[in-house]
């Protein structure tokens, strides 16, 4: 701007002052500029650079949540507090995992408070998005989309607060298809060779021993033998889909206990939904029995059960 000053007896000097004009360039958008808006205080302008970047779509997903989470941090600054909070929840979304970790103990407790009334959903829809990407092909989003869930479903957050066995269930579902995508482990060597399974519902089988040479087992028609008694038999939950009236999961399993009360090995007879068996499968290998006694000795056995599992959703 230009301003007229009085220099000596009466003589006027125009003194030319620069200053920001009307059309002075912006800041370039970047999130080193965010952080350093953010690092001076100066957050409404930091606020507003986060805007401009949110249309830009060279950015990485751990860019967007640290920017997300730096307009959480300037809105709690300016005492927006409804602000703060749907920023958080949108955290949740973009990384379910992430924490305040050095942010002030009222910034974390605020996060906290969020994150927790959100994980529930989020783990069902990283479960959902995990799934529908196995289903497209892409394995690599798939395994890490399921490792996530394993993750979030150990999470302090939320088994603080939901039910453990819905937990489990999302847990165990979520190993299942990392299976299928990765692969399986490494099955215990029977007779020297290592099983070879082939299809989706034999994946996650062990090797049955086939004689009672390899490992003495009996079936309960010997005298002298108490059949094994139940202590765990959890089963996944079954859910078909779209299908209208939604069938109930069949199937016969068998099963050897070891003298511990342990499933040695299991393997699907029959079943009404080869792509589900997978998930029977690893839920069987987890079933615990007070093992089998023939005259008072704990021995292996040889089980066959009728499983039947009643349509949820």
């Amino acid at each position: 701007m230009n301003v007229l000053r009085r220099v000596g007896s009466g003589v006027l000097v125009l003194v030319f002052v620069l200053g920001p004009s009307r059309g002075s360039a912006q800041p370039a958008a970047s999130p080193e500029a965010v952080r350093e808006l953010y690092a001076a205080a100066a957050y409404e302008d930091a606020l507003a650079l986060i805007g401009r970047l949110d249309g830009e779509r060279s950015l990485g997903a751990t860019a967007r949540r640290d920017l997300e989470a730096t307009r959480a941090l300037c809105h709690l600054a300016l005492g927006q507090q409804a602000e703060a909070e749907a920023s958080m929840r949108k955290i949740v979304a973009l990384d379910p995992a992430f924490e305040f970790a050095d942010a002030a103990p009222s910034v974390r407790a605020a996060y906290q408070r969020v994150r927790q009334g959100h994980l529930r959903a989020e783990v069902r829809r990283q479960f959902t998005l995990g799934r529908d990407a196995y289903t497209a092909g892409n394995r690599e989003e798939a395994a890490a989309r399921f490792r996530l869930v394993q993750q979030l479903t150990t999470d302090p957050a939320l088994t603080a607060v939901d039910d453990a066995a819905i937990l489990a269930d999302m847990r165990l579902l979520a190993e299942a298809f990392l299976v299928l995508v990765t692969g399986p482990p490494p099955g215990p060597a029977v007779g020297g060779q290592r099983p070879t399974p082939s299809g989706a519902a034999a994946v996650a089988q062990r090797p049955l021993p086939q004689s009672d040479s390899e490992v003495r087992i009996v079936t309960g028609d010997e005298p002298g033998v108490v059949a094994p008694q139940v202590v765990e038999e959890h089963v996944p939950p079954w859910l078909p889909g779209h299908v209208r009236p939604a069938p109930a999961y069949e199937a016969r399993v068998e099963v050897v206990i070891d003298q511990n009360g342990e499933v040695r090995a299991v393997r699907i007879l029959e079943s009404s939904d080869r792509k589900f068996d997978v998930h029977l499968l690893n839920a069987a290998r987890n079933w615990r029995y007070r093992p089998a006694r023939q005259h008072g000795t704990p021995v292996s056995f040889r089980k066959i059960l009728a499983v039947s599992i009643a349509p949820q959703g």
